[in-house]
């Protein structure tokens, strides 16, 4: 399973899976998760902020199913005896890919690191960090 987001080591993380050899029937599943509205639903109070948060994160969800797609077809080109899908899941990309991964059966998640500073993982926490924490599969961390 290959989590994606939109950030630069995307395609560091995408170019660490295609450059290995892989069983003939490997699958592979490119995932990217985007937080729900209800969890920007705290502090707003203005319907009109609530609509454009959601049209928004539609136009999000539209982009990175059409991003997936693309990542997903350039996978296949490369690794044709493989099986690549892709999937948009709603969530806390912390929570939401460990629950996929499990769901899915993978045996590997591969996720890239941002390289955030100290004070941003004690802040906000680390995707990376939870997910190879909280994964029952192996998890790579690429950077």
């Amino acid at each position: 399973m290959l989590s994606l987001d939109d950030s630069a080591v995307c395609n560091t993380v995408i170019e660490s899976a295609i450059s290995r050899p892989w069983e003939d029937g490997t699958e592979f599943l490119c995932l990217t998760a985007i937080p729900t509205l209800t969890q920007y639903f705290y502090d707003i109070q203005d319907s009109h902020e609530i609509e454009s948060l959601e049209i928004q994160r539609n136009q999000k969800v539209q982009a990175n199913h059409h991003r997936l797609q693309g990542i997903a077809d350039s996978i296949k080109t490369k690794l044709p005896k493989c099986k690549v899908s892709f999937d948009v899941i709603g969530g806390d990309p912390r929570e939401v890919i460990v629950e996929k991964a499990k769901e899915w059966g993978a045996r590997l998640i591969i996720v890239g690191s941002r390289g955030k500073n100290w004070m941003d993982r004690i802040l906000i926490g680390s995707v990376s960090e939870a997910i190879a924490t909280w994964s029952e599969c192996s998890v790579e961390v690429v950077k």
